[in-house]
């Protein structure tokens, strides 16, 4: 019986680029119910301040996370993880990674997420998020939406 606390295998996590458009596609297709299109995806590398991060474990892409960076905040738009990675720590050391860099930076960052995603409100919280608002029914099954806040750490 594996602990799902240790990664399969080392990962390694790195900035992400247009040219990862595949694998961020797949990983969205295997993590979300209405995941972005291709579409979508190449569409935010076109936009100004995207920055995206990839974790990958023996040359396959495992996670990403892309975010917005705007006039010294960052906004979190997508984090996945492929199903086999989960609950390994994987997010935490991608995320991590990301917020060395925008930390550095001092940029706050902020974000959304659905409030029956258990999961993800752990890892939000346990990654220094605070919570700073709720948006009432927002997602089309009526779901709330949780916003959440992390300072920038110098």
């Amino acid at each position: 019986m594996s602990d799902s606390r240790i990664p399969l295998r080392p990962i390694r996590v790195r900035s992400a680029a247009p040219g990862d458009l595949e694998a961020i596609v797949a990983l969205e297709a295997s993590s979300f119910d209405e995941p972005w299109t291709t579409r979508s995806v190449a569409g935010f590398w076109d936009a100004p301040g995207a920055r995206g991060w990839l974790a990958e474990a023996a040359g396959q892409a495992v996670a990403f996370a892309l975010f917005r960076v705007v006039a010294g905040e960052a906004e979190l738009l997508r984090v996945a993880t492929a199903p086999v990675w989960r609950r390994r720590q994987v997010a935490s050391a991608l995320l991590g990674a990301a917020f060395a860099e925008l930390d550095g930076a001092g940029v706050d960052c902020h974000l959304e997420v659905r409030a029956d995603n258990r999961a993800a409100l752990e890892l939000y919280v346990g990654l220094g998020f605070a919570p700073s608002g709720r948006r009432r029914k927002y997602y089309s099954d009526g779901c709330d939406a949780c916003l959440y806040t992390r300072k920038g750490r110098r």
